[in-house]
């Protein structure tokens, strides 16, 4: 039997931790996009995992998250994606994250959408630990 690290679904983690951090502003958070049709009213922030080099013990991982808000709230929206940027950076503090280091943060800014939701995007560069497993 060989033992490998096997390294976490960092979207389910994101997801988890930034809905923690952003009860406050009642956010939904998750991997899926708001519905297009216009039904969709208050916070919504999409997590999306890019990947990037592994090694043995550890990973470096890209995380893009976007942040949208209620029609007419732009500077509030920022507020809400600054608060993810926050987060983000301050994750490697919380021992039972699988963070080992948030190397850097990019944005956020703002983007235009084709919505009159106003949006907001940014990045992070996420070195991770894996779990241990047997094969």
């Amino acid at each position: 039997m060989t033992t490998v690290l096997e390294f976490p679904d960092l979207e389910l983690w994101a997801s988890a931790y930034l809905r923690a951090g952003l009860v406050s502003w009642s956010a939904r958070v998750g991997r899926r996009w708001p519905p297009a049709d216009g039904t969709a009213t208050g916070y919504d922030v999409v997590v999306r995992d890019d990947s990037g080099p592994s090694g043995q013990f550890t990973a470096d991982r890209n995380l893009a998250v976007t942040v949208i808000g209620p029609e007419g709230s732009h500077a509030e929206t920022g507020r809400v994606a600054e608060r993810v940027a926050v987060l983000l950076r301050a994750s490697p503090e919380d021992l039972s994250t699988p963070v080992a280091r948030c190397t850097t943060v990019r944005g956020p800014y703002a983007v235009d959408s084709d919505s009159r939701r106003p949006a907001f995007y940014l990045t992070a560069d996420l070195r991770v630990v894996g779990t241990s497993i047997t094969l």
